[in-house]
């Protein structure tokens, strides 16, 4: 079984103990604020996961269209966050989207579950679907390693976890983007965490 695959079944299977434990997680909303200062009102979440972050971006008064793979996780979203807009399709592949454009782009810890070759494809694959000056919102696992770990809730599912630091997040975005932030944000003390360290990244669509 590949990666993909054990990382969907995984959060199927972990869905709503996933929820339970982050729905009041309000240790990112800082970086969400950030972003959502200067950004436009179309915004694209990837990776949406249980959609908390989409939702909290749509009461803001942004439009927000979640994307996920997961279906164990999507079905958490439209019960729990139903005003906001969700797809289910694979990130690598944003076919889906058509000719549509957005003002801001959303990776909260999706970076790290796929290949830097998918990642990079990914960030490429975005070009085409971005707004003059389009922010971008990136939280992922700091490091410079490429692991396989067990999943804390369900560890018969192993994730292959692939880390960014401030060179290789810089490389990825190559020259399409003018960056205005990278930091890593405190560790958090959390059994259940597979980023336990995370790199935050703004960038603007040059």
């Amino acid at each position: 079984m590949n990666n993909k695959e054990q990382t969907r079944m995984a959060y199927n299977a972990i869905a709503k103990q996933y929820y339970e434990l982050y729905k009041d997680d309000k240790t990112d909303l800082m970086y969400f604020n950030e972003f959502l200062d200067t950004c436009g009102n179309e915004i694209l979440d990837l990776g949406c996961g249980m959609g908390h972050y989409a939702n909290y971006m749509q009461n803001k008064g942004f439009n927000v269209t979640g994307v996920d793979f997961s279906s164990g996780m999507l079905d958490i979203a439209r019960d729990k966050y139903q005003n906001v807009n969700y797809i289910e399709e694979d990130v690598c592949d944003l076919s889906f989207l058509g000719e549509k454009k957005y003002d801001g782009i959303v990776l909260a810890y999706l970076l790290q579950h796929i290949s830097k070759e998918e990642g990079n494809g990914l960030i490429n694959d975005l070009l085409k679907h971005l707004k003059p000056h389009a922010k971008l919102l990136i939280l992922t696992r700091e490091g410079n390693r490429n692991l396989k770990e067990p999943e804390p809730f369900e560890p018969r599912f192993i994730y292959e976890i692939n880390e960014y630091n401030q060179e290789t997040i810089t490389t990825l975005l190559n020259n399409n983007w003018s960056i205005s932030k990278i930091e890593i944000k405190d560790p958090v003390d959390d059994e259940y965490s597979v980023s336990p360290n995370t790199l935050v990244v703004m960038a603007t669509y040059k």
